[in-house]
């Protein structure tokens, strides 16, 4: 069943006042979080993958054995706290996706078999989703959404799948195509991702009522998708031949729209909420790339919307995802001379010519569901 969460419930859950529509102005101003874990762990050894309406993130972190010097296990972060999920046992594994019921989808490597295994954590256990589609075959689950279907992909066979009901499925290939691959999928069940044509091209599809749909490039090569709202808004990046390069995308009504970059070449749109808002990672004049929030047409970069002095010593480098709280999971830099990364999260500070904005957002739908996942 699909979850529904009202806006002004939503807001006040995360410690948000809620302002009337009207009040808003101008673009949002954010509040830095950074994750942490135990005393005796590094943050820079913690990489945020997904989050949720309730800004509870899921990702990997090393926790101290030695495996995970190379692999790290999946953490569950809220309130926060930082914690290993506790079935996996301390193998390496990873929190790929998570929905506001808190069921994750992703992977651990079995030390026994030496292999990943596609798997969701519900209720303090996992489900292997591989062992019924072909047993030994390494996979991963990528997304969940608040139905709790789970789509992923299967290695060795080069197919991807669905879970629901308590059954894993194949999803459609079409001819044509080699194999493919799916990156996430909304609360009505449409499902992205990538094909890798006959010969020797990717591109982004949406596979909606057993359609697969291509999404087209800027005469390239190569497009992808990297995540679909609920309105059915696709984003990703394209190839373009005359910048040579990628850029950020928007897929709507069968147009392929370009978002623009930061004044460099470069970028990728990588998720996209209710609201319209999409956050990613593009080029700057300088070359550095920048996490970028892009709304009402226009794409701004992260770093001109911090509130307090974290920019001084740190650099939003990439934008991960974006609620319905219009709260943003990111990756941040040190400006000196070892780029030490870390994972925020990125709160709408409580002025109404930002929260409010973020509410107002919301409020054209009324009332929002949230889907996710997205990527790595």
């Amino acid at each position: 069943m699909r979850t529904l969460t009202s806006v002004a419930t939503l807001a006040l859950s995360l410690g948000l006042p809620v302002f009337p529509a009207q009040a808003q102005a101008g673009l949002p101003k954010y509040r830095v979080e950074v994750l942490k874990g135990p005393a005796d762990m590094d943050p820079k050894f913690i990489a945020g993958l997904a989050f949720n309406d309730l800004g509870h993130v899921t990702g990997y972190a090393r926790f101290g054995d030695p495996l995970q010097d190379r692999y790290g296990s999946a953490f569950i972060y809220k309130d926060g706290k930082l914690d290993a999920l506790g079935p996996f046992g301390g193998e390496p594994s990873r929190g790929l996706g998570i929905n506001n019921r808190g069921e994750i989808a992703g992977y651990y490597v079995s030390r026994g078999a030496g292999s990943a295994v596609p798997v969701l954590y519900r209720d303090g256990r996992i489900i292997d989703l591989g062992a019924s589609l072909r047993p030994g075959d390494v996979g991963e689950a990528v997304a969940i959404n608040q139905a709790g279907q789970v789509v992923g992909n299967m290695g060795a066979s080069g197919l991807s799948f669905m879970y629901e009901n308590g059954r894993s499925r194949y999803l459609p290939r079409d001819a044509g195509t080699r194999f493919y691959q799916v990156s996430g999928l909304n609360d009505r069940g449409d499902v992205i991702g990538q094909v890798w044509n006959d010969c020797c091209t990717y591109q982004g599809f949406v596979l909606r009522d057993g359609e697969l749909r291509r999404l087209p490039s800027f005469g390239g090569d190569y497009s992808f998708a990297n995540a679909i709202n609920d309105q059915g808004l696709v984003v990703g990046s394209a190839w373009t031949r005359d910048m040579n390069g990628y850029l950020p995308v928007l897929y709507q009504n069968d147009e392929l729209r370009s978002l623009g970059t930061l004044g460099g070449r470069t970028g990728s749109a990588n998720d996209v909420n209710e609201a319209g808002w999409i956050v990613g990672q593009a080029d700057r004049a300088d070359g550095r790339g920048a996490g970028f929030l892009w709304r009402d047409g226009a794409m701004h970069d992260l770093n001109g919307l911090l509130a307090g002095d974290y920019g001084k010593n740190r650099h939003i480098s990439g934008a991960v995802a974006i609620n319905e709280a219009g709260q943003i999971l990111a990756y941040s830099q040190y400006n000196g001379l070892y780029h030490s990364a870390r994972t925020v999260i990125l709160t709408p500070v409580p002025e109404a010519s930002s929260v409010a904005m973020t509410l107002a957002g919301l409020g054209v739908l009324g009332w929002v569901a949230r889907r996710r996942r997205p990527t790595a």
